[in-house]
């Protein structure tokens, strides 16, 4: 009440509505005045169906499983399955090499697209939504059985990679501590490693320690499927040594064995070598001894028995076992020595060959004379004639030196001390040899050879030692000098002549000798090439005793003119032939376009004949030239000659340059067939012809073709002379030849047919003339009569004078 100044009791109106009872509220469904009732999507009032998420009425919502575990209300719904593709080799090698390897055992070609490698680093997460983003592998491709490959740019055999990443930020660059995963539209399929875990440096794969760190990985070739748990995954994995990048690039059976030949284990299907084991020295894989057993019955061993016990040594040379000599004492009672009798004789003309009668017998051991330092004494050394120092020695020598006698050292050089490498030094009479590596040379030979500028009568002041310093009891041995050479020899013929032999004069070592004719000191001219006092040589050849003459070819003694020309003249040479006639039925005439075709005729052709023309046509040739008109027709693009002998035909091909702007030239077009005309020359006649081909199709553009023979076509019809008047006349003839015809006056048969003349001419104008003669002139002009009598004219002769 506005006027009232006391409080009183105060009236309100219902909620939702006003003081006189009307609703200022929504009235809901149910006819409620500020009611809450609504209508459900069934349209019940207070009802409690509701749209699901499929967006149906009081429906279930979705209840389709997806192969990720998700729920969907249709299966169109569902994202679309991932193909079987999954890890078949890992790489985590030294540095930032690394490598993986996915394999598509699906059966058909995988896109790629929707596709990622994961990683989850140090036992973290995956690496979905960090800043090492997933690898994806959208717009790649991988062809069934095939894989795709991955790699850092570091790996040194990127011609395997695909994809080749050179980034730190990124899942490739894993360690052997961070798991890897292969997932498609967010789901994983694959795994390498547990994500969420920290396997210290990495993971153990069967009894291999931090198998998925400094490691290669190759997944066994009998899964095929990859798997997200990496308890089952880790026994799916073969276990290589780092940076090993031999099966990078493709998924094939691996199997691990020795793969070594020579082992005892080999395993010839092993791709992937293992552990070998080898047969113990001197035996084979089954404990057989494979070589030979010695005296005490060890294999292998070296214990021989020498003929004196296993073991013992061997027996001295000619001695047994006990000591005794076992061989012949030579004739200076050596035991098995090589000394033996010999018969010398006096060499009084220093030939080297005996005089028979001095036989002197000798016992010697080797030869008499000293020739090389194993001739020696032993302990000595010698001086010869040519330089040589010669030596024998019981001990190997370490080192020398000495003088000469009688003349100056040039050089000292060669023989057994330079051989070993010895340091020589010469100077003035004094030759020093000594080794720097303590070389050692013996026991006898050659120690050096000494170049003097004069002759030395031997050798003083000798030092000889031993390797290893120890003095050598080494003497100078003077070679004896006989004062009657004594040689092995006893069969001089010639005693008192050193030559052994006369000359033709009979002169000892002269050197007289007869000529070729006998003469002794003749210088030969008795023989002027035909023999002792024979005459010189005579003929064309200028030969002894000939008698042979030039020929009609100016060819000593030869057999005349030979060569058989073309046209059948034989003569000297070919450029004494005729010159050979050209095609005379055949010419061709076109221009030589840089196209050509060889067609080789055999020479066994029994068909032709020389003289004979070959034509070689193409029936759809390009006949026009220089333009392009494109006009065909048969042409002639080839004519040969024959000779009795293989011909060479070359035609012209054509040429089509229109197209680009250029013009054609006439000639035969590749491909068209080959068509081969031939010309009689004896018949003056044309022939088609049938050809069998050895080489080629018979078209023209093959490479090479020869025709081995030449059928002639005769489809003329029929020959002989089509002129009626002829006494030869044929009138089935279509093909005209020569005409006989009757003499001029006469039949065909030789009948008379006109007026025979008084001659008795058939057909002759002789008459008989006014004098009676056949043939005559009749009475000559200004005569009288047939006898040529002349007029004479008269005149009165009035006075007598005769005029």
């Amino acid at each position: 009440d506005p006027e009232a100044t006391a409080e009183g009791d105060c009236d309100y109106p219902i909620e939702n509505f006003d003081c006189e009872g009307n609703c200022v509220a929504e009235i809901d469904c149910a006819g409620d005045c500020g009611g809450v009732a609504t209508e459900d999507c069934a349209g019940d009032c207070g009802g409690s169906a509701q749209v699901d998420e499929c967006g149906e009425c009081g429906g279930d919502g979705g209840n389709i499983e997806c192969w990720d575990g998700s729920i969907v209300c249709d299966v169109g719904d569902c994202t679309s399955e991932p193909e079987n593709i999954f890890f078949s080799e890992y790489i985590e090698g030294s540095t930032t090499n690394k490598a993986l390897e996915i394999f598509n055992g699906a059966g058909h070609t995988v896109n790629l697209d929707g596709y990622e490698i994961w990683k989850g680093a140090n036992g973290g997460d995956w690496n979905v939504d960090d800043d090492e983003n997933p690898l994806s592998l959208n717009g790649h491709t991988i062809e069934d059985g095939d894989v795709l490959v991955i790699c850092r740019s570091s790996v040194p055999v990127l011609d395997e990679c695909d994809i080749i990443v050179d980034t730190n930020q990124h899942p490739m660059n894993f360690n052997g501590d961070d798991a890897i995963g292969l997932s498609y539209e967010g789901v994983l399929l694959d795994v390498i490693g547990q994500v969420g875990e920290d396997p210290g440096q990495g993971w153990d794969i069967d009894d291999i320690s931090e198998a998925t760190r400094d490691h290669t990985l190759i997944r066994d070739f009998s899964v095929d499927a990859g798997t997200i748990d990496w308890e089952v995954s880790s026994g799916q994995w073969m276990v290589l040594g780092i940076d090993t990048y031999d099966f990078l690039g493709s998924h094939n059976e691996l199997a691990a064995g020795c793969m070594d030949s020579d082992a005892c284990n080999y395993n010839p299907s092993a791709t992937l070598g293992g552990d070998c084991e080898y047969a113990e020295e001197n035996y084979d894989c089954e404990g057989n001894c494979e070589v030979a057993i010695d005296c005490f019955g060890e294999c292998g061993g070296l214990a021989e028995d020498l003929g004196c016990g296993c073991g013992e040594p061997a027996a001295e040379e000619n001695y047994d076992c006990e000591g005794n000599c076992v061989a012949e004492l030579d004739c200076a009672d050596e035991c098995g020595g090589d000394a033996y009798w010999i018969v010398f004789c006096e060499d009084s003309d220093g030939d080297g060959m005996g005089n028979p009668g001095t036989e002197v017998e000798e016992c010697v051991n080797g030869n008499r004379d000293i020739t090389d330092g194993c001739d020696l004494p032993d302990n000595s050394v010698t001086l010869l004639s040519n330089g040589d120092v010669l030596y024998n020695s019981t001990e190997d020598i370490g080192g020398f030196q000495f003088s000469v006698d009688g003349s100056q050292i040039v050089s000292a050089t060669g023989g057994d001390s330079e051989a070993a490498g010895f340091m020589i030094s010469a100077s003035g009479t004094t030759v020093l040899g000594f080794s720097m590596t303590g070389a050692s040379f013996g026991p006898c030979g050659t120690v050096l050879n000494l170049n003097t500028d004069g002759d030395v009568s031997g050798l003083t002041n000798l030092v000889f030692s031993s390797s290893n310093g120890e003095p050598l009891p080494i003497g100078y041995y003077e070679i004896p000098e006989d004062e009657v050479d004594l040689v092995a020899d006893c069969t001089d013929m010639y005693p008192d002549c050193g030559a052994n032999e006369f000359d033709c004069a009979g002169e000892c070592g002269g050197d007289a000798e007869e000529d070729a004719c006998g003469v002794c000191g003749g210088d030969g001219s008795n023989d002027v090439g035909c023999g002792c006092f024979e005459p010189g040589p005579s003929g064309c050849d200028n030969t002894c005793g000939s008698d042979l003459v030039d020929d009609e070819c100016g060819e000593c003694g030869g057999a005349g003119a030979l060569f058989e020309c073309w046209n059948g003249e034989v003569v000297c040479d070919a450029n004494q032939c005729e010159d050979e006639p050209s095609n005379t039925f055949y010419n061709v005439e076109l221009v030589e376009t840089g196209q050509s075709q060889l067609t080789l005729f055999s020479a066994d052709i029994s068909t032709l004949s020389q003289g004979d023309e070959i034509g070689v046509f193409d029936a759809n040739a390009i006949t026009n030239y220089n333009d392009c008109s494109n006009q065909t027709g048969e042409l002639l693009v080839g004519a040969g000659v024959w000779n009795d002998g293989q011909l060479n035909v070359v035609s012209i091909g054509s040429i089509d340059m229109c197209p680009f702007g250029g013009v054609q030239l006439s000639g035969f077009v590749e491909g068209n067939s080959v068509v081969v005309k031939v010309y009689k020359a004896a018949e003056e006649r044309e022939y088609e012809t049938t050809l069998t081909w050895n080489l080629g199709s018979g078209n023209f553009g093959d490479i090479i073709q020869s025709v081995d023979s030449i059928e002639l076509i005769d489809d003329t019809g029929v020959e002989g002379c089509i002129d009626p008047d002829a006494c030869n006349y044929n009138a089935e003839a279509t093909i005209p030849t020569d005409c006989d015809y009757a003499a001029e006056n006469y039949d065909c048969e030789g009948n008379c047919i006109a007026e025979i003349d008084c001659a008795g001419e058939c057909g002759g104008s002789a008459e008989i003339d006014e004098c009676g003669e056949c043939g005559g002139d009749g009475i000559a002009e200004g005569a009288c009569d047939c006898e040529g009598n002349m007029p004479v004219q008269y005149c009165e002769d009035a006075d007598g004078d005769g005029l």
